[in-house]
């Protein structure tokens, strides 16, 4: 059960407003009752008290407090029926959210400050997420993740975070997206483009990535206000058919554009080319291109940081970093 805290606020004044006039009703109708149709003394104590007994049925009560006229019969009845309505179901209705809430705050991560500038805001804590979180992290980057997923809250202790629906205009307002330097989006298609389209809406200008689970989903992407939309399921099954048929000349993920302009890439060797034969230093490529070498695919066997004699021999293929200009001279080069 969910409920907002101005609701559960009004809920309590509301159930303590009808508690506290049922009691007085109560206590003002048994004086009323006992003085004018049963002609006996009046006493607040004992108004006071047939009224609790009488609204929470606790039990019989003492001798004289009773009301044994035809109308304080009928009171009675009025006063029994008020009191289980309000104490058995109102009570319920109204502690057990309040209780809710303060069992989900204490739950609830440990809460680390929004970036103040030029951070990232990461829409959702998948898989994908967890992965957009992870490369982020290595290039020393701000951000901060939204998700409204109880079951991925209790991950995010000690991580920037805001709770709360991405596509609400008040929860990416506190992910300060104002002043973000770009939002990425890896809920599903239907949320993506809802969450394009508020972000958007706030701030024109930033950038937006979007994941796309169907393809197809790519332009309504696009017009909702994404800058680019990444399918990662087109994009891995490009990849594994391509690798089943024997073609590796295609970049790791399409291409990886990073920081200052670099781009990771791989490139097949061809079997005219000058560098078969030759081990990585002989070939030189770094020293000529520019480039940096970061792992080398032989025998279908990825190599990181290959050493300086590791051979080159056709179909090898390397996977080289560097800008557009070294990039394309390397595949001159080869």
């Amino acid at each position: 059960m969910k409920i907002h805290g101005g609701k559960l606020k009004n809920r309590v004044v509301f159930f303590s407003l009808a508690l506290f006039t049922v009691f007085i009703v109560g206590v003002a109708g048994y004086c009323f009752i006992k003085a004018t149709y049963e002609d006996c003394s009046i006493s607040i104590i004992d108004g006071v008290y047939w009224t609790v007994v009488t609204m929470t049925t606790l039990g019989s009560y003492p001798l004289g407090v009773e009301l044994t006229s035809k109308a304080g019969k009928i009171f009675t009845g009025v006063i029994v029926s008020m009191g289980i309505t309000i104490v058995f179901v109102g009570l319920p209705l109204t502690i057990a959210p309040w209780f809710e809430e303060r069992m989900k705050q204490a739950i609830l991560p440990e809460k680390i400050p929004v970036p103040d500038e030029n951070h990232v805001i990461i829409c959702g804590y998948s898989e994908t997420g967890k992965e957009v979180v992870k490369n982020i992290k290595t290039y020393d980057i701000g951000y901060v993740i939204v998700e409204n997923d109880d079951l991925f809250m209790n991950k995010l202790s000690g991580t920037p975070h805001v709770y709360g629906d991405p596509t609400s205009e008040e929860t990416l307002k506190k992910a300060n997206i104002s002043n973000a330097s770009s939002l990425i989006a890896v809920k599903d298609d239907a949320t993506n483009a809802f969450v394009c389209l508020t972000a958007k809406k706030m701030r024109p200008e930033i950038m937006i990535v979007a994941s796309a689970d169907d393809i197809s989903n790519t332009r309504i992407l696009l017009k909702a206000g994404a800058t680019k939309v990444v399918s990662s399921k087109s994009m891995a099954g490009g990849l594994l058919g391509q690798r089943a048929v024997g073609r590796y000349d295609v970049d790791i993920t399409g291409r990886i554009t990073m920081l200052g302009g670099l781009e990771i890439h791989q490139h097949t060797i061809p079997e005219n080319s000058l560098f078969v034969g030759k081990n990585l230093e002989e070939a030189g490529i770094g020293e000529k291109s520019g480039v940096a070498i970061v792992g080398m695919w032989k025998n279908g066997k990825l190599t990181v940081n290959p050493k300086s004699d590791e051979k080159i021999r056709e179909g090898t293929i390397l996977v080289v970093m560097g800008t557009k200009e070294q990039l394309s001279k390397l595949r001159g080069m080869i």
